[in-house]
């Protein structure tokens, strides 16, 4: 990393406080907020499903989004169906919130985390007009019936197109868009899908989507760490049927994470979208980048994947450690 580039980073990127209280947030996001000008949909991604720290920072951000932005409708990397149950309990219905995130089917969201976030939205809705309610939903087409006839590894980037992998991202943005219609959204999915680089040639992310439709009014942030644990399964699972807590060590010294952590050292939020020539330069080069999914693969090497950091994300959020989630009680 050039010189040039560093001091670009130090002197521009946004410190993060620790995860104390919003009263210490506020200040540092209110300098993230002028970067989204008529920004009608923000993607808040994370390299893991199982991370704490990740799941904290973005609930602050929906937070201010909320607040002081006017965003009104957050959209989880969640199945559509049972959605309406979380969404009920936000706006005040005796609903068992423990009962409404069991009943999406997704183990990272039944965390004390995301529960912390929902209590918040309800309170948040009970001191605010009807017309300034937040509302949930959930943007996931896990349905095994629309994809019978899908193929889930493709061979070309023609069949790609048309991948499981494809058509799931594809009709979260619709659900995306068709929500961002009338109101302001906040996407909360893994970096996989808030960003705007495929991972599988020819099967464009929801992130891809929302750009090509919304433009610049589609805002995708990613979340990177440097070492740490988390929670995910394991190739081999070894917690009957509960997500395992897989280690990382320091990331290769060649990756984007490395380079950060050199660069930044402690939590930072860094716009790209206002990066000069040879900053815009290097993050537009492909660099490893880690990322695990609900499952772990059995080599931690594999867990990084080639991406240019510019033409995947507006913002990154590096958080130097990783800690587990932790999940509600069964």
């Amino acid at each position: 990393m050039k010189r040039t580039v560093r001091d670009w980073m130090r002197a521009t990127a946004i410190a993060l406080p620790n995860f104390d209280g919003y009263a210490d947030w506020e200040p540092a996001l209110h300098r993230w907020a002028p970067a989204l000008g008529d920004v009608r949909v923000v993607g808040l991604g994370e390299a893991t499903h199982g991370t704490r720290e990740f799941f904290q920072l973005k609930a602050l951000m929906v937070r201010y989004l909320v607040e002081r932005a006017g965003f009104r409708v957050f959209a989880l990397e969640a199945p559509g169906k049972p959605a309406p149950a979380v969404n009920a309990y936000i706006q005040g219905d005796a609903v068992d919130p423990v009962a409404a995130l069991t009943g999406l089917a997704s183990w990272p969201w039944r965390t004390e985390e995301v529960l912390a976030l929902l209590e918040w939205m309800r309170s948040y809705n009970q001191s605010c007009p009807a017309s300034e309610r937040v509302r949930f939903i959930g943007v996931d087409p896990l349905d095994p019936d629309l994809f019978t006839d899908v193929p889930e590894t493709p061979r070309t980037e023609e069949a790609a197109a048309e991948s499981f992998w494809a058509v799931r991202d594809r009709q979260m943005a619709e659900a995306i868009l068709e929500a961002a219609a009338n109101d302001k959204v906040v996407f909360w999915g893994h970096n996989g899908h808030v960003g705007m680089e495929p991972f599988l040639p020819g099967a464009p992310t929801t992130g891809q989507v929302l750009r090509e439709k919304l433009g610049t009014s589609y805002y995708a942030v990613g979340l990177l760490f440097g070492r740490g644990s988390l929670r995910a399964f394991r190739s081999e699972p070894t917690n009957a049927g509960e997500p395992d807590i897989v280690h990382r060590g320091r990331p290769v010294p060649w990756s984007a994470e490395a380079a950060l952590g050199r660069a930044l050292g402690t939590a930072h939020l860094l716009d790209l979208r206002a990066a000069p020539p040879d900053a815009a330069r290097w993050l537009g080069e492909q660099r490893w980048v880690g990322g695990f999914g609900a499952d772990s693969p059995r080599w931690p090497i594999l867990s990084f994947n080639i991406t240019r950091l510019a033409t995947a994300y507006d913002a990154i959020a590096y958080l130097p450690t990783s800690s587990p989630s932790r999940p509600l009680p069964k």
